[in-house]
């Protein structure tokens, strides 16, 4: 008897070993199963806000881009308040050369906002240089 008993204890031994480990397993489903809901749940929050963000966007940008005054406010705004770029910036050129086409720069620009005509300069050479 002490054998039966043995095994009989030793089976016992395994199923309790195994309702523990099905137990864990439970466990350890519902966890995961409460993880993924919870990921869902803030996938979908973070979806509705981007569509929310989207939505008061783009009846913003709309507004501003339909109500022309604005429109119009802002290019002389932009206009008035840009600052002259160098447009020389990265050409080599002697100083002597550099001081006069600078100055020929500052001329045609006052003479565009003027509008009045070019004088005093020729320029030579094969078209479509960027004379």
């Amino acid at each position: 008897m002490s054998k039966d008993a043995l095994n009989l204890a030793q089976m016992q031994e395994q199923t309790l070993q195994l309702e523990q480990q099905s137990k864990l397993k439970q466990l350890v489903n519902e966890d995961l199963r409460k993880q993924e809901e919870s990921v869902q749940k803030h996938h979908q929050t973070f979806l509705e806000s981007i569509r929310a963000a989207g939505t008061l966007f783009g009846e913003g940008f709309r507004a501003f881009v339909t109500d022309r005054d604005k429109v119009t406010a802002t290019q002389v705004s932009r206009r008035l308040l840009s600052r002259p770029q160098d447009v020389l910036e990265g050409v080599v050129l002697s100083p002597s050369l550099e001081a006069r086409v600078r100055d020929i720069a500052i001329m045609t620009r006052n003479i565009k906002k003027n509008r009045g005509l070019y004088r005093h300069i020729l320029l030579y050479g094969p078209p479509g240089t960027g004379k």
